[in-house]
């Protein structure tokens, strides 16, 4: 007897109504399933069914955080029913979730063309585009102007609500916990400060114990409220109880600087011989407290290398105390010289040393916050959390997260900064004077130490709770630095960034909006968006590529400055006439089309046979070639400046210097973005040591006219072509202010042809930013 026919598949109808029956059930991951199964048999549906299957698969990403590929689908409906409002509002939608406000508005403003013929369909997207502007200029205004957050009447509202349910023992209820022992701290300055005619007085002891505690625990949590005085608010009465102290317990000589920790623990340890714990054990705790308050201060106010010093002079104490009083137990010591204060304010020192290097102005002032230190600081938290760990306190469930899981956090994620700052060594201008700006460091990143940063910006995401708002920062900064190191496939990527996207909102009810504009998300959307190209241009085969670095390689780079000099010997040209006298760099912003870096190295040829010094500029541009390669293109040429030396000057005229930039693209009949195999790179420093050298021998006023003269012809060809429509033939300004080289005979010798080689010409007032 023949076996009865398998059951017939379920037909695309049926199994759009279960995907939307998941869908209203909150199911996305079943109905993402049964939306993919619809559209397996997309060849049979109309271009109305595949469209709304693939809105509908959209929605259901977007819930799920995975907003690249809701752009994959929203891009496939609108491919199918261009006219269709509801595609372009879903596109809206999805980058209104990345905070693309520009984007956005632009997706908002086609769905509301498309809609004329339903007025209720356009009266939806045009609320929608009002809201959409409401939440960008809020967002724009809390930025400018940034408020203090009441963390206790904001969670006591949410609470009452209902609307959020915080995690146990994490950091929302870590920083509200910070926020009242700082409303208890200065309850107590505001009531034991008291201005009179004889000056003022204070008590002791102070508040300020509890706001350091304060402080270490979570400095989030940190605010001055105005107090009960309306003559001496309470950001007045803070010094005066810190200098109160001071005084009242005769601490001001070990505050002059002409004592090392170690004498002062010894006098300290001397008079609690003489008189007991009691009084010499108050005195030290002011005196590390209200340095460790006063070091808060100096940073928040962007002293950070006074900041610096007070939280080291304070931690020096805490260390000698430490050894000196050994024996001595927990009781008598106090809580100042428990291990996990001490802890605390390695960590506090650990970050002002950051900050104080990443704010600091020249690289004469970033060598007052040492990276070694640092490094020596965070390795040394994490073997003290390990060897030392801290115990959870039945009765505060946030000690735990305070005293063990953040400082293993810091330190990882300061691990990872210094690793990251390693990747990157520095490049200075050999000619810079000690007064002159410092150049901007190479973005050249060496992948291993890039993908060791990933890994500990990893772990300290890994170690914080879903709540805390630097979680999805860590986890930006993980697939940032494994972007640089290269070897993510195509479809990691864009979970890792869903992962960090979906990681942002836990936190925003209580501690507000998390920004998105910081480099490491900016490189993260900036790759996603290239290869959601990608991946809609070459289906399904594309998700397992691997990408190769981002931004660039040290080895790369180290491969062709030997490449150079190479060439450079090969043309005979002594090195002595050749020098690098400028480094520029740029990294452009997010959707700046397909760059990721540029730089342009100037360098100085002396004329072998004497007269001026001639400078000659090498253009690097890096590309990710379709998201996937990236390629390197060189382009040289040389500068010229035109001093205007007219003695009538019109009001706004800012023309007295004018710069121009002449370029070479070395690619292909389609244009600069053509790969350069490692022969054509080869090619491309020979043809650029020929150059060198006809500097160096000085050019004829012949050879010099006919290369102008071919430069002009060209460019008068491109603009009637209309490849250069916004400069004219006649506009002889912009010619006349380049000069380009361009060697016959390594024309001839590469077999380049005229027609290979797009001239690019960069206007007046060019000029190389960071």
């Amino acid at each position: 007897m023949a076996s009865p026919p398998p059951p017939a598949a379920p037909s695309a109808p049926t199994l759009k109504d279960e995907g939307n029956t998941a869908f209203r059930a909150s199911d996305w991951p079943l109905s993402i399933t049964l939306y993919t199964q619809a559209l397996s048999s997309l060849a049979t549906l109309t271009a109305e069914d595949a469209a709304a299957l693939f809105s509908n698969r959209a929605a259901a990403y977007i819930h799920l955080f995975q907003f690249d590929r809701a752009l994959l689908d929203t891009t496939a409906a609108i491919a199918l029913r261009p006219d269709w409002s509801t595609g372009h509002a879903r596109r809206a939608e999805v980058y209104a979730r990345l905070h693309d406000f520009p984007a956005a508005i632009a997706s908002y403003n086609a769905a509301i063309t498309h809609s004329s013929t339903s007025p209720a369909t356009l009266a939806r997207h045009t609320s929608s585009l009002t809201l959409l502007l409401a939440l960008q200029s809020s967002l724009h205004q809390s930025s400018l102007t940034p408020t203090p957050i009441n963390y206790s009447a904001r969670i006591t509202a949410l609470e009452k609500a209902g609307t959020t349910d915080f995690v146990q023992g994490g950091s929302v209820e870590l920083v509200l916990r910070s926020y009242e022992w700082v409303e208890e701290g200065m309850r107590k300055v505001d009531e034991d400060v008291v201005r009179d005619q004889e000056g003022f007085r204070g008590k002791v002891p102070s508040g300020i114990l509890d706001l350091c505690d304060a402080i270490l625990t979570d400095p989030r949590g940190f605010h001055i409220p105005p107090g009960n005085d309306e003559n001496c608010p309470l950001g007045e009465k803070l010094p005066l109880q810190y200098q109160y102290d001071i005084q009242v317990f005769a601490n001001e000589k070990f505050l002059m600087g002409g004592l090392r920790p170690a004498e002062i623990v010894r006098e300290f340890d001397a008079r609690r011989k003489k008189e007991g714990w009691t009084k010499p054990r108050t005195a030290l705790a002011h005196l590390i407290r209200g340095q460790i308050l006063m070091a808060f201060v100096e940073e928040v106010t962007g002293a950070h290398l006074k900041s610096t010093l007070k939280y080291r002079f304070a931690l020096e104490l805490l260390v000698e105390g430490a050894e000196v009083w050994a024996e001595v137990s927990d009781t008598d010591r106090g809580t100042t010289f428990r291990p996990t204060f001490a802890r605390g304010v390695k960590v506090a020192l650990m970050l002002s040393l950051l900050e104080g290097w990443s704010r600091a102005p020249s690289e004469e002032e970033r060598e007052l916050f040492s990276l070694d230190e640092v490094m020596q600081l965070a390795e040394g938290i994490m073997d003290d959390c390990i060897a030392n760990p801290a115990q959870p306190d039945p009765e505060n469930a946030t000690h735990w997260l305070a005293a063990q899981i953040l400082p293993l956090v810091h330190a990882a994620r300061s691990i990872a900064f210094v690793l990251a700052q390693r990747a990157r060594p520095p490049l200075h201008n050999p000619s810079s004077s000690p007064s002159s700006p410092p150049e901007p460091a190479t973005q050249f990143h060496d992948p291993g130490l890039s993908l060791a940063a990933s890994k500990m910006y990893a772990t300290a995401a890994s170690y914080l709770p879903l709540d805390d708002p630097e979680r999805p920062t860590c986890l930006f900064l993980s697939l940032s630095s494994a972007l640089r190191a290269g070897g993510l496939t195509i479809e990691a990527v864009l979970d890792l960034a869903s992962a960090a996207e979906a990681a942002t909102p836990a936190s925003e009810p209580v501690f507000g909006p998390v920004p998105r504009s910081y480099p490491a998300r900016q490189l993260v959307r900036t790759v996603c968006a290239k290869l959601v190209e990608v991946v809609a241009r070459d289906g399904e085969s594309a998700w397992g590529r691997a990408l190769e670095p981002q931004l660039g390689d040290l080895t790369r780079f180290q491969t062709e400055r030997a490449r150079l000099a190479a060439a450079l010997s090969a043309a005979q040209i002594p090195p002595n006439q050749v020098k690098l006298i400028k480094y520029h760099e740029r990294i452009p912003e997010a959707g700046d089309g397909e760059v990721w870096f540029e730089a342009k190295v100037t360098f100085e040829v002396t004329p072998s046979a004497g007269g001026e010094a001639q400078t000659l500029s090498v253009y690097y541009q890096y590309h990710c070639e379709e998201g996937i390669t990236t390629t390197v293109n060189i382009n040289y040429g040389t500068d010229k400046t035109e001093k205007t030396t007219a003695t009538t000057k019109k009001a706004g005229d800012d023309s007295s210097v004018r710069e121009g930039f002449g370029q070479l693209w070395l690619g292909d009949r389609k244009g600069y973005t053509g790969r350069c195999s490692e022969s054509h790179l080869r090619d491309v420093m020979e043809v650029l040591a020929l150059d060198l050298g006809k500097i160096a021998a000085v050019s004829s006023a012949a050879e010099k006219d006919a290369r102008e003269q071919l430069v002009e012809e060209y460019c008068e060809a491109k603009c009637e072509a209309d490849v250069f429509p916004e400069w004219s033939p006649q506009d002889n300004e912009l010619i006349k202010v380049m000069e380009v080289f361009i060697p016959p005979r390594a024309l001839h010798k590469f077999g380049w042809d005229l027609s290979f080689l797009e001239i690019v010409m960069w206007g007046v007032d060019f000029e190389w930013s960071q």
